[in-house]
């Protein structure tokens, strides 16, 4: 069995965080980061892409350097887009079955919390335990790190 360290974890956290358009990027350099677009749009004009998207059901391409049905616990991070997940994470609860695996989300936002997206992830993989995650407020992102340790502590990592 495969686990994610802690400090895996954190650089993920932080990379998506980034991607997102909030916070610093790590000082670490890792395969992934290279891989994940900059954020330079206005939070508007992300909300009329992702309603745009959602509206065309439009399911993004993406690429991963592993497999995530090799692990039993996969952490899924990303930014509520119009009170929903990217229609890219459609696209990687639609590539990958996760039956029997442990699913913990964790998600930015700028006031609509989770939106219900966890109840979405165990929708979509309903042969696998979703986890209460994590909503961090993406204005307060520099100041998570101590809910991040906790909410970790309290999942036994």
């Amino acid at each position: 069995m495969k686990k994610i360290s802690i400090q895996m974890l954190a650089a993920a956290m932080a990379l998506m965080l980034t991607a997102c358009g909030f916070g610093e990027k790590p000082e670490q350099e890792t395969s992934r980061q290279d891989s994940i677009p900059e954020t330079t749009e206005d939070s508007s004009g992300t909300a009329e892409r992702a309603e745009q998207e959602a509206d065309d059901n439009v399911r993004p391409e993406f690429t991963l350097d592993a497999n995530p049905e090799e692990y039993d616990v996969i952490f899924v991070g990303y930014p509520i887009w119009h009170y929903q997940m990217p229609m890219v994470m459609q696209t990687f609860f639609d590539t990958y079955d996760f039956s029997g695996k442990t699913i913990i989300p964790f998600n930015t936002h700028l006031g609509s919390r989770d939106s219900e997206t966890y109840e979405d992830i165990a929708e979509l993989e309903p042969d696998a335990t979703v986890l209460e995650g994590l909503a961090v407020n993406g204005e307060q992102v520099q100041g998570a790190e101590t809910e991040m340790e906790d909410w970790l502590t309290n999942l036994g990592y």
